[in-house]
């Protein structure tokens, strides 16, 4: 007697059981940390994910309070940057995550206003916002952003401090939106920085230059 063929079905692998994790989960590389032991870190009661100089930017959300990306290592085969990192997937962050109150996105060299746009629309407890590009690339910021939330207080409530890409100097739209929102809203510090790379022993440094605006004038730069 042959025994009838039977097909061959592999079986599926059961999801990991999600446990409580670390209220803040830091990630150096994503080959390591995140690939081998993230269901170790992320759990019920992160609140908070940082991700160091070894990662490239692309997933994650939830209960999240902050969401940053640091941007600092521009050595011989550094693989730390967000410059991929696209409108898009900032919309879906910020839809995903409604509780974020930080984020920092440092090296972020493609995003336009359309990013600063959908944290205003989806993330109203947010206090501090960075959105700065890598070395040597000026702000796509028109000020269209900045004139909306002067326009719409009700926009980022909380927010106390705002960091962005210095704009050129022919940007004069940016520079009247920014001091008009900075008088109108008392509370909120903008600060406008410029990232600059500089040989050191043999390799790359990142040096960041930085100005700070406050009730329409500036406080300090550069710094």
């Amino acid at each position: 007697v042959v025994p009838a063929p039977t097909s061959a079905i592999p079986k599926t692998e059961r999801a990991k059981p999600l446990g409580k994790g670390e209220s803040n989960a830091v990630f150096q590389d994503d080959r390591v940390d995140w690939d081998k032991g993230y269901h170790l870190k992320i759990g019920t009661s992160t609140r908070k994910i940082t991700l160091h100089s070894g990662f490239a930017l692309t997933k994650i959300c939830g209960n999240l309070t902050a969401f940053i990306f640091n941007y600092d290592d521009v050595s011989y085969g550094a693989r730390n940057s967000a410059s991929s990192l696209t409108d898009e997937a900032v919309v879906r962050l910020a839809k995903a995550c409604p509780k974020l109150k930080k984020v920092q996105l440092q090296g972020a060299t493609s995003l336009t206003e359309e990013a600063l746009t959908a944290f205003s629309r989806y993330c109203a407890n947010l206090t501090s916002l960075e959105i700065t590009k890598s070395r040597g690339t000026s702000s796509k910021f028109s000020g269209a952003a900045l004139e909306a939330l002067q326009l719409e207080p009700d926009r980022l409530p909380q927010l106390k401090k705002l960091i962005l890409t210095k704009p050129s100097e022919r940007n004069t739209r940016f520079m009247k939106a920014m001091r008009s929102l900075t008088r109108d809203r008392t509370e909120l510090t903008i600060q406008l920085v410029n990232m600059y790379e500089y040989k050191k022993w043999g390799d790359w440094e990142l040096e960041k230059m930085s100005y700070t605006y406050k009730k329409g004038r500036i406080q300090e730069g550069p710094i």
